[in-house]
């Protein structure tokens, strides 16, 4: 039975039904595929943006479970031939892993990089305040 649980992958499957009645069925199908249901989101009604299926509300659902790929794929076969099912995302539930830490770059290596340089900025000179006869006396000696 372990080498049957390795194949396991958790699920993620998201729906929209017409009727809550449909949740029972979903179970039923899950059960047949023999997943095992770790957690549910209660049905919650819901107002759609644009008519599916000419149904402006829904009931939409979550649930999480384990189950084989090949089991998973005949499930999505037989939501998508339910008619109470408007819509369904079933998806592999990656986003309960851990992310390993990132490894620390040795020291030696950041020795080696070259630090950018600041850029040379230019001295501005200073300006004096001139006086207007000075000025005038500026302006003839260039004109000269």
């Amino acid at each position: 039975m372990d080498a049957i649980d390795d194949l396991r992958k958790e699920y993620e499957l998201a729906f929209m039904l017409s009727v809550p009645e449909e949740e029972a069925e979903l179970e039923k199908a899950l059960l047949g595929a023999k997943a095992e249901i770790r957690s549910r989101r209660a049905l919650a009604q819901v107002r759609l943006a644009y008519p599916i299926k000419k149904q402006n509300t829904a009931y939409f659902g979550a649930w999480k479970f384990v189950a084989l790929p090949s089991a998973v794929q005949t499930l999505r076969g037989v939501l998508g031939t339910r008619p109470q099912v408007l819509r369904f995302l079933l998806v592999a539930d990656v986003f309960e892993r851990q992310v390993p830490a990132p490894v620390p770059v040795k020291s030696e290596v950041r020795e080696n990089i070259e630090t950018p340089k600041p850029a040379k900025t230019r001295a501005r000179a200073k300006t004096q305040v001139l006086s207007n006869e000075a000025l005038e006396e500026k302006l003839v000696e260039i004109l000269k």
